[in-house]
């Protein structure tokens, strides 16, 4: 690698501050790179982030996310980085309850780990003892094919070829595919959801856990991590162009490239700064921003590459065929994987949190509900907050002229009980008024709690649609590796090919991969 020459280490930009760029970023501030990171948004953690409601005096989600023992990776990285993993989540073993509590699966951890799911499956309340004998076959069949499923497979046609009872399919097999890919069992790849059923089933007696953030996700880790770092919040990245010896990055509301930044006592406010001061010029970029960003970005890159891929003068003449080829196959190489980064399909995910005069009357963190998308009951999992977040953990001290909530103890007051129904793939939601969703979900939740229970009322709520909260996870569809055809440029994010769905276990994954191929260039 070409260093710049005012710099003994090499330099390094990070292009978005998710989990993926922030993964990738204290990897490397770890391996001795100079390492910055250029973030849009004032808040840190892309799409797992806090949302403020200024109005509210609250701090929520932009999503309720759930992750599994299976994800060592996030793990791992929250204990390097510091974070009290037990005060930080909250472990239960698998456990699956619908809300009327008609269907009930729980491992009981006393059995011996490879016989937790088997003997919980044998004792499941909801199923008959014939589909119980169908569910276990058919996982067993799986892992016995190593869990290798044809590329070009759908989750339903699978299942369908399994035999799989349609009564199966809708308690069992479509609210865990719809959780886990975001994408409809009719669309979803069978080869990704059996990635995740083997490392979540087979990698170890608590890999089947179930994992909650009792903070916000901000909180969790991105926070934790800012200060080490050097990040550049509220500072867009506009445009990339070719220097001698690496990138420079053009950012701020002008297309200059950065500049220097004063280091800030917390690491993060430099950014404000950063384009009026000298010229920076990284070594190496990663790219840890959503596809469509990188498509752009790496589509003005292409005239620049195309002139210089050599960097050097043709002078002999019996060369220029070969050279010619050179610059056709790299040109090809380039078109192919803007090709594929074009290509990406996205489904949302809408998250509505309604907040009770007095706690949730049912004692379980998360039950299933029953969806019914004609009766507008759209609708699929419960999330009881107050359970499992900490006191004060969703009430931000936030600044705010709210009548209803001045001062961070009047919010904790009004809204210390609340719930969040998530809708995946809410993509027929866009646009529909909140107050008729909330409506509909109010009337879903009332219709499925036991009978005698009563949901308490209502004070309020928040609707929070991420509109492209994943990829849509189809059969065959092509994901770039975090390398690229570009020397010192690479990609992180959920979506490359880390053989995972859009899920926050694959961006961790995504930024070490291309934390790794960034040291190995």
């Amino acid at each position: 690698m070409s260093l710049n020459a005012d710099h003994s280490r090499p330099r390094i930009a990070v292009v978005g501050a998710g989990w993926a760029g922030l993964a990738a970023a204290f990897t490397l501030k770890r391996a001795g790179w100079h390492t910055e990171v250029f973030e849009q948004s004032p808040v840190l953690g892309g799409r797992a982030r806090k949302a403020v409601i200024a109005r509210r005096g609250l701090v929520l989600d932009n999503g309720q996310h759930l992750m599994l023992g299976a994800y060592r990776h996030i793990l791992e990285l929250m204990q390097e980085i510091g974070v009290d993993n037990d005060h930080a989540l909250l472990r239960l073993p698998l456990q699956l309850t619908s809300l009327d509590g008609a269907l009930h699966l729980s491992v009981n951890t006393a059995h011996p780990g490879p016989l937790r799911l088997p003997l919980a499956l044998l004792r499941m309340k909801g199923l008959s003892a014939g589909h119980k004998y169908v569910l276990f076959r058919t996982l067993l069949q799986l892992q016995l094919t190593g869990w290798h499923v044809a590329p070009d497979t759908t989750v339903l046609a699978w299942l369908q070829k399994q035999r799989q009872p349609t009564a199966l399919i809708r308690l069992f097999w479509e609210p865990l595919c719809i959780a886990t890919l975001n994408t409809p069992i009719g669309d979803a790849s069978m080869a990704l959801f059996s990635v995740v059923l083997r490392d979540s089933l087979t990698a170890g007696a608590d890999a089947s856990d179930l994992i909650l953030p009792r903070v916000d996700l901000s909180a969790l880790w991105p926070e934790v991590l800012a200060p080490q770092l050097t990040i550049h919040a509220n500072m867009p990245v506009h445009g990339l162009s070719a220097a001698p010896g690496g990138y420079r990055l053009h950012t701020g509301t002008g297309s200059r490239p950065p500049r220097q930044p004063r280091q800030a006592p917390d690491n993060r406010a430099a950014g404000r700064d950063h384009a009026e001061q000298g010229d920076a010029v990284f070594d190496a970029v990663i790219l840890a921003a959503p596809a469509r960003m990188c498509h752009r970005l790496l589509s003005r890159l292409m005239p620049n590459q195309a002139d210089n891929l050599n960097g050097a003068p043709i002078t002999d003449d019996h060369a220029q065929p070969d050279i010619d080829d050179q610059r056709q196959a790299a040109l090809a190489e380039k078109s192919a994987l803007l090709d594929q980064l074009n290509a990406f399909q996205y489904h949302a995910i809408a998250t509505l949190t309604v907040f009770l005069e007095r706690a949730f009357p049912l004692p379980g963190c998360m039950y299933m509900l029953k969806e019914n998308r004609q009766a507008g009951h759209d609708g699929q999992w419960l999330f009881n907050r107050s359970r499992f977040m900490h006191p004060d953990a969703a009430i931000g001290s936030v600044d705010t002229a709210s009548a209803n909530a001045t001062t961070p103890g009047a919010a904790n007051d009004r809204f210390s009980h609340a719930i969040s129904i998530v809708i995946s793939h809410a993509d027929h939601l866009i646009g529909t008024g909140r107050d008729n969703i909330a409506n509909a979900i109010l009337s879903q939740v009332r219709d499925q709690l036991p009978t005698g229970v009563t949901l308490p009322q209502v004070l309020g709520f928040e609707l929070i649609m991420e509109k492209r909260a994943t990829f849509a996870a189809t059969p065959g569809l092509a994901r770039p590796d975090c390398v690229t055809p570009w020397p010192g440029l690479f990609l992180a994010g959920d979506w490359t090919n880390t053989g995972y769905p859009g899920v926050l276990e694959g961006a961790v994954m995504s930024g070490l991969a291309a934390a790794q191929a960034a040291q190995a260039y």
